[in-house]
């Protein structure tokens, strides 16, 4: 058999030649392309609309933010325009994802970067907090809306119960008509406009489930709470008592109003109500002795002090007996506390004055001798003479005594044997207008017979130290 010889002529060279070229020029585009976009966007790309061929990092990033600042949503309610930025929308553009998009535009296909037909648009790559949305919405539009109101219940101090508060229906925003705009605006991120229409929004609890919960709570109100220590009533919750402690909460699948007691509410009854009713800081007995330790006089009483250690079971317990609707006799859990003593010495031949205010007695002392003692008058509960220790600091052998102390006025002329000893202006001192002493009548002062006030003031020169303890 003959075999056939094929013969090449030059169109084949031709067709070669043409495939070749077309080879040679998609690789020279191949190259051309990575090695000038490889750290830009391709061709074709686009951002917001806006051509992003060629841009680098840094240019895309600015870019971005201008479509972030640009971004605005014009929203009318009523006879109401605001104009919101992103933020104001709870739109929030993460600038550096959506740069890395826009280099590496589908994984940076490398066959498909040299089609320079083909269009890239870069979505932006956004978060988005819906509560921010709606809250902007409401406070910019606050006076075009009006707030749906349940009927609740209140207590009415005056009749001691709670008393059932009227429901008024309000008007609305839809948030799903505003996410629909944001959602175009994120879209195609130019400016645009919304018209929202308030919607009227009907109350979910009604008079009868107000009345209702009134008349539950009305009905703990009378109940007998009783706090005790040791069987021995401290204090039992009254009805202003109770209402604080009650926490109502509407329930709109329901339609009723939740009632519970709060825990922390009770617990705060009983630390800033009951614990003033127990607790006291331990006072220490203070005590005179001389210098081998032997007690002369007891100048401060002693007093053990009381506190409340764990309100927490307590508490528990009352709102258990609230919720059930049960009297209860709870024993609080009490700590006491002892007191220490303080001794004073009073040096060998020390003048010193004694003030005792629950015998209304002064006493002059020379170290731990006793020189003489009178009664005296010192001041009354509403301008008591204070317990402590002080200085005699300035002596008078007469002078008109005028001033307001505690917002009483006084004015007393020609007062005699004058000794200073509190620098608020209590001072030892004769006194003429009554003869009462042993009961606290004055102002603060020690009021003192003629001689025990001329003796004071020639015993105690200034700087004698005052004694003054009940």
């Amino acid at each position: 058999m003959e075999q056939k010889t094929r013969k090449i002529t030059k169109h084949h060279f031709l067709a070669w030649g043409i495939g070749l070229a077309a080879t040679a020029l998609v690789a020279g585009l191949f190259v051309i392309t990575n090695v000038a976009f490889h750290d830009r966007a391709l061709p074709g790309s686009s951002l917001a609309s806006i051509n992003i061929t060629g841009k680098n990092r840094a240019e895309l990033t600015e870019m971005v933010k201008d479509v972030e600042r640009n971004m605005k949503l014009q929203i009318t309610v009523g006879d109401k325009t605001a104009t919101a930025a992103a933020q104001d929308l709870g739109i929030t553009v993460d600038v550096n994802r959506t740069v890395d998009n826009a280099l590496n535009y589908e994984g940076k296909n490398l066959v498909a970067s040299v089609n320079y037909l083909v269009k890239r648009p870069v979505r932006l790559v956004i978060s988005r907090d819906d509560k921010k949305l709606q809250d902007y919405v409401n406070k910019t539009f606050i006076e075009q809306l009006a707030w749906v109101q349940d009927a609740g219940i209140q207590y009415d101090a005056g009749a001691h119960r709670f008393v059932a508060t009227e429901p008024r229906p309000g008007t609305v925003l839809q948030l799903s008509d505003i996410k629909s705009a944001v959602t175009a605006l994120i879209e195609n991120p130019q400016a645009k406009k919304v018209t929202l229409k308030p919607v009227v929004v009907q109350p979910a609890i009604s008079n009868q489930a107000a009345a209702e919960a009134a008349n539950y709570m009305n009905a703990r109100l009378g109940l007998r709470l009783n706090l005790m220590y040791k069987g021995r009533l401290i204090y039992y919750a009254d009805p202003p008592d109770i209402a604080k402690w009650v926490a109502a909460q509407p329930n709109a699948i329901t339609k009723k109003i939740d009632i519970r007691f709060s825990a922390e509410e009770i617990k705060n009854f009983l630390n800033n109500t009951v614990a003033p009713y127990i607790a006291s800081v331990p006072v220490n007995e203070k005590v005179l002795v001389d210098t081998n330790g032997n007690i002369l006089a007891v100048l401060t009483s002693g007093r053990g002090g009381y506190k409340i250690r764990d309100v927490s079971t307590t508490a528990q317990a009352l709102a258990t007996a609230v919720q059930n609707g049960t009297n209860i006799n709870q024993e609080l859990d009490i700590e006491e506390a002892g007191y220490g003593r303080v001794t004073v010495t009073a040096a060998k031949g020390e003048h010193w004055i004694e003030v005792n205010l629950t015998t209304q007695t002064t006493t002059a002392w020379t170290g731990s001798t006793a020189i003489a003692s009178w009664r005296i008058s010192s001041g009354t509960r509403a301008t008591p003479t204070l317990p402590g220790e002080f200085r005699v600091w300035h002596k008078m052998r007469v002078q008109t005594m005028k001033g307001v102390i505690d917002g009483q006025a006084y004015n007393v002329p020609n007062v005699e044997w004058i000794s200073y000893f509190d620098k608020d202006g209590r001072a030892f001192h004769a006194t003429y207008w009554h003869n009462n002493f042993g009961t606290p009548m004055s102002h603060g002062c020690i009021n003192m017979t003629y001689e025990a006030a001329e003796f004071v003031y020639n015993f105690a020169p200034i700087g004698t130290r005052v004694m003054v303890h009940y």
